[in-house]
């Protein structure tokens, strides 16, 4: 938004520097020897106007002008290039505030701050790219105390918030990060964060109490993840890495039953799964898939050839069988992952029970249902296992 027109003067600006000298308020830079704060008053009634920083023969620091009344009206910085740089202020004449806004080399940047309704208390601050995307902002409840926060790659949100401390971007900060405490709307606090040069490095959920219900860390290239349910079980424990590609990628998810018994394991490489692994309350392993780093070519992480294993929850293997995407028939237009190769079942004591064949089309070859000893069974064959693929 534009700025508000500037103060109505009654005479002739007249400026002189912090040494007596008159300065020329219409030169485009001050003389070389002109150095600290210029000030221009009203010649008709002697009001302050304006006052400006110079350096080193150009206008270069604070620049502050001011109403009729001698209240504030705009108060910023120029940079050696004569150019706004950071904050711009500008205030009522009776000293309310009207706007503030950020610039960077001359260019407003869309650093917005809110008010909560009513009040002088601010509700968000916040600081956009070029390309207008957030890059930093702080959120507050109407007292004051801090909802949210996104840190920027530097202190990008004072002087309404102080990122430089609360982002660790300090000098005595800690190795852990600077942290802070989050609030919900009444003032209970519902979150820890901390962050270092900028990096979050710690982010908590807290319920009442201040129970943790979540935990995220950044360690380096790693990021790992806890989510706890309310009783305080562990409930998922997930890491992801960005050393290889620079993108960050999940490298591993653990999930836990309600008796805190490691419930699923899954392994990723370079962001697939390759190793999905289930296991019995007793914590053995009940099935174990492993998954083909080779891509189809449609993109979809399912169309991947794959084994699966099956055991009893005494450990003894129960199924064992392949799977691989099965070519187009006109019954099958769309890419499918299905059973190939030979799959075999176990009963609970080791004993071989059911062999089935499969062509590379998915089709059953041959079937033999086997009992002790390798003999035809008595009674019906066992439950099959999967004959269609798991998903990752």
């Amino acid at each position: 938004p534009p700025p508000p027109p500037p103060p109505v003067a009654t005479g002739i600006e007249v400026c002189t520097a912090e040494d007596g000298t008159v300065v020329d308020p219409q030169r485009p830079a001050p003389a070389p020897q002109i150095n600290g704060w210029v000030r221009c008053v009203d010649s008709g009634n002697g009001a302050l106007m304006r006052e400006r920083q110079a350096q080193a023969g150009r206008w270069m620091g604070g620049v502050r002008t001011y109403h009729a009344n001698g209240r504030l009206f705009e108060d910023y910085t120029l940079n050696a290039q004569g150019q706004r740089q950071g904050a711009w202020r500008s205030f009522g004449p009776e000293g309310y505030r009207l706007q503030e806004l950020r610039y960077a080399n001359g260019q407003l940047v869309e650093q917005g701050l809110r008010w909560h309704p009513g009040t002088e208390q601010l509700a968000q601050a916040q600081f956009l790219d070029g390309r207008q995307r957030p890059i930093a902002s702080a959120e507050f409840t109407p007292d004051g105390r801090l909802t949210a926060l996104r840190c920027g790659p530097q202190p990008l949100l004072g002087p309404a918030f102080d990122d430089t401390r609360a982002c660790g971007f300090a000098g005595d900060t800690p190795a852990r990060g600077a942290e802070v405490l989050l609030h919900d709307a009444d003032g209970a606090v519902v979150g820890r964060s901390a962050h270092l040069r900028g990096q979050r490095v710690l982010h908590e959920e807290l319920a009442p109490g201040r129970r943790v219900l979540s935990r995220e860390t950044i360690v380096g290239n790693r990021r790992s993840l806890w989510v706890w349910r309310n009783d305080g079980t562990l409930e998922t424990e997930s890491t992801w890495d960005r050393r290889l590609t620079g993108e960050e990628q999940q490298v591993r998810e653990r999930s836990f039953a309600p008796g805190n018994w490691l419930q699923r394991d899954r392994r990723f490489v370079q962001g697939l799964l390759a190793v999905d692994e289930t296991f019995w309350p007793n914590t053995r392993i009940r099935e174990r898939t492993e998954w083909s780093a080779v891509r189809h070519e449609s993109g979809d992480p399912a169309l991947r050839a794959h084994t699966i294993w099956q055991f009893h929850d005494n450990g003894r293997m129960a199924f064992e069988g392949n799977f691989a995407v099965l070519p187009l028939t006109n019954e099958r237009p769309r890419p499918t992952t299905g059973p190939v190769g030979l799959h075999r079942w176990w009963d609970a004591n080791g004993q071989p029970r059911l062999e089935r064949e499969f062509n590379a089309m998915g089709e059953v070859l041959r079937e033999r249902a086997l009992g002790p000893g390798g003999a035809a069974p008595a009674g019906p064959p066992p439950s099959a296992a999967p004959t269609s693929p798991q998903r990752p």
